[in-house]
Parts: structure tokens; C-alpha cells; sequence
């Protein structure tokens, strides 16, 4: 499995002129958080008009990848014309739009100009699913804007946020699978807290603990510490979206920048694994 540059690593292509919204035009990425412990499957994914069988794609191959989109890894943003399309996620090795990757059925996003989608792949064999979630990605100086997602099958809820189990702040509060925290403040309608840089100071720990349960290091499984590196990608004038997936010892995160850009040499997205 590749593993991903980290964010730190293109953080300068912000600065020196990533992609930027044109009139007409939305920006669309897929990322496989589809857990099979047995035979993971790299994917690619194509879009047509919705109620039409013109897919275009398979993007990731059409892009001149040589990989295709491996578990725990984010395609780059593509740009599509402003309208209503059908997704298909299909297996990297079939280079075609033709099936789906058997359990996922295709999935509808209405793309408007100048906004940026995320389409899920999440579950596991027997239970897998595409979900389109809008994605922040302009940022601001004097705040950090984060997004989290429980990509984690099953019924229970979780709490993400920063610190040790013993000294738990709570960011997000009430998590289900593929469900967005509740817009109220600092949390707006699409999943994002939007929250003074003070409250990721270095070291930054991101810690998961199950909803309504004491904070120790049975009930909080996941808490991971940042390197410098990484930490950079949390701090005012960044935005970033961490996707909780599951592993055969629990779980990890996928850190991943959603305003700085592509790993340089690849159509993948800037994210970083974390585990316990």
C-alpha cells in the first residue's frame, strides 16, 4: 500500500497557485475507506449526466495513474462542469466505467461552480456504500477549520477531539458512521469546526472515544500523536478533513488537507495515517 506524502510536503502549492474555482466549474474526489481485511481492492471512479450511460473516466487511469486509489487514500480533486452527475467507483484493474466494485452502488452529486465534493467509499465486504459530502476549502488566517467523519461500520457513536483519554477536549460530539456532527457553533452545516488555532498548540493528540462513556484507554481506543510535520497541517489558514477508518487491530486516521493541495508526481490528495 502507498502510503501518503505528508502534508507538510505540498503545502507550498497553496501558496504558489493550487486549483482555484472558475464560473461553471466544481471539483470533485473519491476516497476509499472501504475496509476488507481479506482482498483490498485499489479503485477509480467515474461520473456521467445523471440518466445517462456516458461515463466518463475511469478518471485516476485517464490521469496517467499507475495505482489507482489504494485503502486509506483520497484521489485529487477533477473538475466537472456545474450539473447533476451519477458516480461510479469501479476496480482500478478493469479500465472501464462499465461495473462497480461489487456492494457499491452508484451515488448522485449535484455539483455546483466554485464548491468541492467528497465521495465516500465505506464499509465493509457485505456492507459497503458510497456517501457525497460538500467540502470546505477556502481557508482563513485567524482560524482552523477541521472536519471529521466515522468511517467505523456499526452502531456506535464516538466523540473525537484533542488530548490524552485523561485530558479529553471534545471537538465533536455524537459521531455515527458516515453522519455529520450537529451544525451548531463552532460546527457549521457541513460537518466543519471552524475554531481559534489555540486549541491545536503542539503537541497536538487527536483522540476518539466512545459517546457517553468515561474518558480512559479502554473507552477512548485511538489517540494519536502528531509529528511537527503533521502538525503544521492544523493551524490557522489551514482546512482538513480526518476520516476514522477501520483496521483488523481497531482503528486509524486519515489526516488529510483539504485546501493545500495534490502530492506532488500523483493524482492523490495530501493525507498523512495515523495509528495508535
Amino acid at each position: 500500500m502507498r502510503r501518503i506524502a505528508l502534508l507538510s510536503t505540498v503545502a507550498l502549492l497553496a501558496a504558489c497557485g493550487g486549483s482555484s474555482s472558475s464560473s461553471g466549474t466544481g471539483y470533485l474526489r473519491v476516497a476509499n475507506l472501504s475496509f476488507n481485511p481479506v482482498s483490498s481492492v485499489a479503485m477509480d471512479f467515474c461520473w456521467a449526466p445523471q440518466g445517462s450511460t456516458a461515463f466518463v473516466g475511469p478518471a485516476m487511469k485517464g490521469a496517467s495513474d499507475g495505482f489507482g486509489l489504494a485503502y486509506e487514500s483520497v484521489s485529487r480533486y477533477f473538475s466537472l462542469a456545474e450539473g447533476s452527475y451519477t458516480v461510479r467507483v469501479v476496480p482500478f484493474a478493469a479500465n472501464s466505467c462499465a461495473t462497480a466494485v461489487p456492494g457499491l452502488a452508484d451515488v448522485g452529486v449535484t455539483v455546483l461552480s466554485g464548491t468541492y465534493y467528497t465521495v465516500a467509499a465505506a464499509g465493509t465486504p457485505g456492507s459497503t456504500e458510497l456517501k457525497a459530502f460538500t467540502d470546505e476549502h477556502t481557508p482563513d488566517a485567524a482560524k482552523v477549520i477541521i472536519r471529521f467523519l466515522n468511517a467505523v461500520p456499526g452502531p456506535t457513536a464516538l466523540d473525537i477531539g484533542t488530548g490524552t483519554p485523561a485530558a479529553f477536549t471534545p471537538l465533536f460530539d455524537n459521531l455515527t458512521y458516515l453522519g455529520l456532527a450537529t451544525a451548531t457553533p463552532p460546527v457549521n452545516s457541513i460537518g466543519y469546526a471552524i475554531v481559534a488555532p489555540s486549541g491545536f498548540a503542539p503537541p497536538i493528540v487527536l483522540t476518539t472515544c466512545v459517546h457517553g462513556q468515561p474518558r480512559t484507554a479502554q473507552t477512548c481506543p485511538i489517540s494519536v500523536t502528531l509529528t511537527a510535520d503533521q502538525a503544521a497541517s492544523i493551524k490557522g489558514g489551514t482546512v482538513a478533513s480526518a476520516f476514522l477508518v477501520p483496521t483488523l487491530t481497531g482503528g486509524e486516521l486519515v489526516l488529510c488537507g483539504d485546501s493545500v493541495g495534490t502530492v506532488p508526481g500523483t493524482n492523490l490528495s495530501a493525507c498523512v495515517v495515523k495509528g495508535p
